[in-house]
C-alpha cells in the first residue's frame, strides 16, 4: 500500500485521485468538465472508499460524492459495512452495483445511467434515491430494510426480457416510498409482503407488463397507497393487502383486456377512492374485501366486476350520494352471475343511514334478479309474489288488489243480485258480500245467506280464489322478509 492506497488498486487515475482526496472530508468531486478519458474511474476504487480504505479527517464526515463520471467495472460492497453516504450525479456505470447483504448509509443516484442495482437483504441506515435515472435492468431490493425514504422519481427502469423492473418482495421501508413524476417500470413491479410504513406514492407512474402483472403487491401493508394518475398495462394485483388509510385509484388508466385489471380480493382498506380517468379494460375484482368507505362514480366501474363478499361501512358518490339506480346497475355487473350478498350489503348500508325505503328497493331488485336463475314453475310463482306483494317489501299492494276486486265484485253483484239461500236471509249489501267472499274466513256471514247465479257465480268463485291467493302471498312475502332479517 503506497500513500494509503491498497495495492490491488495500483496507480489511481486523475478522477480516482480527486475522489480519493475528497473522501476524508466528504467533498464533492465534479469531473464533468474533464476530457472523457480523465472522467473514467474504476468501480473498485469507489467500493474501496465505501468500505473504509481511507480514514476520515478528524472532525469531518466522509462521503463519496461524485458528479459526471464514468464508473467502469464492478462496484461491489456485498456483505460489507459502509459507514458513509454514496451520492452519484450524472454518472454512467458499466456494471450493476452490488450492495446485497450490506449495511449501508444513504445512497443517492441522480441523473445516472446504470444496468441495474442489487441490494437484496441489505440494511440502509438512511434512504435510497434513484431519481431521473435510466436503469437498463432490474432493481432488486428483496427483503431489505430501509429506515429512510425510497425515491425513484422520474426514472425509467427496464427489467429486461421476462423480468420485472423492480423486484422487492418483503421490502421494509420505515418511512415512505415514492415513484412519482412519470416514473416508468417496463416489466412491472413486484413487492409482495412489503411493509411501507409511511405510505407508497405512485402518482403519475407508468407500470408496463401487458398480459402479466403490472404490480404484484399481495399482502402489502401500508398506511396509504396513492396511485393518482397511474397508468398500468397489465394487472394490478393487490390481494390480501392491508391499508389502514387510503387506497387512491383516481384518474388512473388501467388496461388488461380479457383478463383481470385490478384484483383486490380479501383486501382490508380504510378508504377506497375509485374514479378512473378512462374506461377500465378488464375485470375489477374486489371480492371478500373489507372497506371503511368506498368513494366512487358507479358508472366508472367496468362491465365485469366482482363484488361478492365485499363489506363496507359506507359507499358514496359526491354528486349523488344516494343514487340507488346507479348502485343497482353497479351490483348487476358481476359476470359470474347472481349473488345475494352484494344486495344485502347495500341494503344494510341504506338502513344504517336511515333510508329503509331504499333498502327495500335494493332487496326487491335482489329478488327479481334471483328470479332469472329459477326454473319456469318457480319463476312463475316468483312473478306472482312480485306482482301481488312485492315479495313482502310492498304489502300495501295486496290492499290495492283487494280494493280493485271489491269494486269489481260490488258492481257485478249490484247488477246481478245473488239469490237468497233461505227465507231468513238478511239485508243484501253488494260491497259487504264481496268482502265476505274475498276474506278466507266469513266475517260478515253474507256468503252463507246469498248464492250468486249464472255468470256471476263464476265471479264469486274467482273472488274466493283470489282472496286465498292474496292471503297466501301476503303470508309468504312477510315470512320471506322476516326470515332474511
Amino acid at each position: 500500500m503506497a500513500d494509503g492506497i491498497p495495492a490491488h488498486l495500483g496507480t489511481l487515475g486523475r478522477a480516482e485521485q480527486l475522489l480519493w482526496d475528497a473522501y476524508p472530508h466528504g467533498g464533492t468531486v465534479d469531473v464533468s468538465a474533464l476530457p472523457d478519458p480523465e472522467r473514467t474511474l474504476r468501480g473498485a476504487v469507489v467500493a474501496a472508499l465505501l468500505l473504509g480504505a481511507r480514514e476520515p479527517d478528524p472532525g469531518r464526515v466522509p462521503a463519496v460524492r461524485l458528479t459526471g463520471a464514468a464508473v467502469t467495472g464492478p462496484l461491489d460492497v456485498g456483505g460489507g459495512s459502509v459507514d458513509c453516504e454514496l451520492a452519484l450525479t450524472g454518472c454512467t456505470l458499466t456494471d450493476t452495483p452490488v450492495f446485497s447483504e450490506a449495511t449501508l448509509r444513504s445512497i443517492a443516484l441522480r441523473d445516472c445511467r446504470l444496468p441495474g442495482l442489487r441490494a437484496e437483504l441489505a440494511r440502509f441506515e438512511g434512504g435510497l434515491l434513484i431519481n431521473r435515472s435510466t436503469v437498463a435492468g432490474q432493481i432488486r431490493l428483496t427483503r431489505s430494510t430501509i429506515t429512510g425514504e425510497v425515491h425513484l422519481d422520474g426514472s425509467q427502469v427496464t427489467g429486461g426480457p421476462g423480468k420485472v423492473a423492480l423486484f422487492a418482495g418483503g421490502l421494509v421501508v420505515e418511512s415512505a416510498f415514492f415513484a412519482m413524476g412519470g416514473t416508468v417500470f417496463d416489466g412491472g413491479v413486484r413487492i409482495p409482503g412489503a411493509r411501507l410504513d409511511g405510505g407508497a406514492f405512485l402518482q403519475g407512474a407508468v407500470l408496463r407488463n401487458p398480459g402479466g402483472e403490472a404490480l404484484h403487491a399481495d399482502n402489502l401493508a401500508t398506511h396509504i397507497l396513492d396511485c393518482t394518475g397511474l397508468t398500468a398495462e397489465g394487472m394490478l394485483r393487490l390481494k390480501n393487502i392491508t391499508i389502514s388509510g387510503e387506497l387512491i385509484l383516481d384518474d388512473v388508466h388501467l388496461s388488461n383486456p380479457g383478463a383481470v385489471a385490478v384484483h383486490l380480493g380479501r383486501a382490508e382498506v380504510g378508504y377506497l377512492t375509485f374514479r378512473p380517468g378512462s374506461p377500465v379494460a378488464g375485470r375489477v375484482n374486489i371480492t371478500y374485501g373489507q372497506y371503511g368507505v368506498i368513494l366512487d362514480d358507479p358508472a366508472s366501474w367496468p362491465a365485469d366486476l366482482g363484488l361478492d363478499g365485499t363489506v363496507y361501512n359506507a359507499v358514496q358518490m359526491a354528486a349523488r350520494p344516494l343514487a340507488v339506480v346507479d348502485r343497482l346497475d353497479w351490483l348487476s355487473r358481476d359476470s359470474s352471475g347472481y349473488r345475494p350478498q352484494p344486495y344485502e350489503q347495500l341494503a344494510a348500508y341504506y338502513r344504517t343511514i336511515g333510508h329503509d325505503d331504499l333498502a327495500r328497493r335494493v332487496l326487491l331488485e335482489k329478488e327479481r334478479r334471483h328470479r332469472r336463475t329459477l326454473t319456469p314453475l318457480r319463476r312463475a310463482l316468483s312473478c306472482f309474489l312480485d306482482w301481488t306483494v312485492g315479495y313482502g317489501y310492498h304489502p300495501a299492494r295486496a290492499l290495492l288488489w283487494l280494493l280493485t276486486l271489491a269494486v269489481v265484485g260490488a258492481v257485478v253483484f249490484s247488477l246481478d243480485r245473488p239469490a237468497p239461500t233461505g227465507s231468513s236471509a238478511g239485508t243484501f249489501n253488494a260491497v259487504v258480500y264481496t268482502l265476505d267472499l274475498l276474506l278466507p274466513l266469513s266475517v260478515f256471514d253474507q256468503r252463507s245467506q246469498w248464492t250468486p247465479m249464472g255468470a256471476s257465480a263464476w265471479v264469486g268463485y274467482t273472488l274466493r280464489a283470489a282472496g286465498w291467493l292474496l292471503t297466501t302471498a301476503v303470508i309468504a312475502g312477510l315470512t320471506r322478509v322476516l326470515n332474511r332479517r
